[in-house]
């Protein structure tokens, strides 16, 4: 380029240069660009909130292309130098949170990322307001973090739904149904919705499972035998109240023989 390495008109050319790749989808172009400006500025110096930008555009590079554990720690870098120096208040904090999250979401870190989601999402909501672009991506995030998450029980499922629907009301009214970003807050509804569905019908397919009691032969749900009892062979099955009953006439039958 004709200039010396530590000149900020080359380095404000890389920059310019990285960002133009990466939002034309030359994807590996932007990532090789940026690493390069992030090695360059590591060595020749800029002001810190320089760096963090170079390095916040790093890891969503690596982001894109799927590298998650590769953006993780410069994410986390970037958060926490950002809070350190803007406090947990400001814009560019809440957005280096939210991009350190996300990854954490997408490497299946869901205590973490929900830890996390449940301190910034107040702090957005009340500072950037209920329809900043912040504040809804962070709350669609933190819904796909609720449901895709194995061990997530109803109570989580619901909230994800409650949330998303709340969302959805809320871009609907400030950004419009044509909006690109409505398709995704839609498509995340639907899932949750799917996974709410699905998980409720399993859990009313184990409650009203019944099975016989070889004494009375009557279908009885779980709640009517002892663990080992349900587990029991169909032939020797019994439900708590014929063992009570039985128990009983031994005892009724003892006291009259004494």
């Amino acid at each position: 380029m004709g200039r010396p390495e530590a000149d900020q008109v080359r380095h404000a050319a890389i920059s310019v240069l990285g960002s133009g790749l990466f939002y034309a989808d030359h994807l590996e172009d932007a990532l090789a660009v940026r690493e390069a400006e992030v090695s360059t500025l590591r060595r020749f110096g800029d002001s810190v909130a320089g760096f963090l930008v170079a390095q916040g555009n790093l890891a969503n590079s690596y982001s894109a292309l799927g590298r998650f554990e590769q953006a993780l720690p410069l994410q986390r870098d970037v958060y926490l130098r950002t809070l350190k120096l803007s406090g947990n208040q400001h814009e560019e904090t809440l957005r280096a949170a939210l991009n350190y999250v996300v990854s954490l979401v997408n490497l299946e870190r869901f205590d973490e990322a929900k830890t996390l989601y449940r301190e910034i999402i107040p702090i957005a909501r009340r500072v950037l307001g209920e329809s900043h672009e912040i504040t809804l991506h962070s709350r669609t995030s933190y819904a796909q973090a609720l449901y895709s998450d194995p061990d997530a029980t109803l109570d989580d499922d619901r909230e994800a739904v409650t949330t998303l629907e709340d969302v959805e009301r809320t871009a609907r009214r400030v950004l419009g149904g044509a909006h690109p970003n409505m398709a995704k807050i839609e498509r995340s509804l639907q899932q949750a919705r799917e996974i709410l569905h699905e998980r409720e019908g399993s859990v009313k397919s184990v409650c009203e499972l019944k099975k016989l009691c070889s004494t009375c032969s009557t279908s009885q749900p779980r709640s009517a035998f002892s663990g080992k009892q349900w587990k029991a062979k169909a032939a020797q099955r019994r439900c708590t109240q014929c063992i009570d009953n039985e128990a009983a006439d031994a005892y009724a039958a003892a006291a009259g023989g004494v």
